[in-house]
């Protein structure tokens, strides 16, 4: 069983499985990056992707990603590869070695387990008891590439559950209720703080990460009008 605390933002705080209840502390901005997670911590890129993770002993763990910025291997501090990790395109595990990737009860993950990442597929965070990931507003089920609830921005997005409008080689989405390409942390921070000053908050957001056929984040109609970058 598990079970998870939030706090008035609906931002998660800590997870509780098999009675042991890990902390969660996350950094602040429009999209927060989780800096620690019970006792380890969690150091990151300009894109927000994870580089690096400190075990309470102080041991160091780097992530290498690929163009989505999923982690794709953990290397030591020496430079060894100690675990890998393969994913279809909504982040279903389907093979990893070093790590521990629970799937029905089961480790999906063959050698000998050297580290522990919950930060996988785009760099988000999988929830190892239910196969999840969690992206902050929802959880998102990679086997069926649906979130488990209706997007809180759907007059926005006009997709009501479906992972990135079913676009994921190409689009991501950690804050669990837009989709984006790949900004900066501090282009996110940006486009959030310049349309908050809107009445129409929605539209503003919509025109910055436009999730239509016919414009991309950052794309013609986007961050210019706003004079934000």
């Amino acid at each position: 069983m598990a079970s998870y605390a939030y706090n008035a933002d609906g931002l998660r705080m800590s997870r509780t499985v098999g009675g042991t209840t890990s902390d969660e502390t996350w950094g602040e901005g429009a999209m927060p990056l989780l800096l620690q997670d019970g006792s380890t911590d969690y150091v990151y890129g300009p894109t927000g992707a994870p580089l690096e993770q400190i075990s309470s002993s102080g041991t160091a763990s780097f992530c290498h990603h690929d163009q989505a910025g999923s982690t794709r291997t953990m290397a030591n501090s020496a430079g060894t590869v100690v675990a890998t990790y393969t994913y279809d395109p909504y982040g279903n595990v389907h093979a990893c070695t070093g790590a521990t990737v629970t799937i029905n009860g089961t480790n999906k993950c063959t050698g000998t387990i050297t580290v522990t990442n919950p930060l996988m597929f785009q760099g988000q965070y999988r929830d190892n008891e239910t196969n999840r990931y969690y992206l902050r507003a929802r959880y998102c089920n990679p086997v069926t590439a649906q979130f488990l609830t209706v997007d809180p921005m759907v007059s926005t997005t006009r997709s009501p559950c479906a992972y990135v409008s079913g676009n994921p080689l190409n689009e991501a989405d950690p804050s669990g209720a837009i989709s984006q390409d790949a900004l900066t942390q501090d282009e996110i921070d940006q486009i959030y703080a310049a349309c908050s000053s809107w009445v129409q908050q929605s539209m503003c957001l919509q025109s910055a990460f436009c999730t239509g056929d016919d414009c991309h984040a950052v794309g013609q109609i986007a961050i210019d009008d706003y004079n934000i970058v």
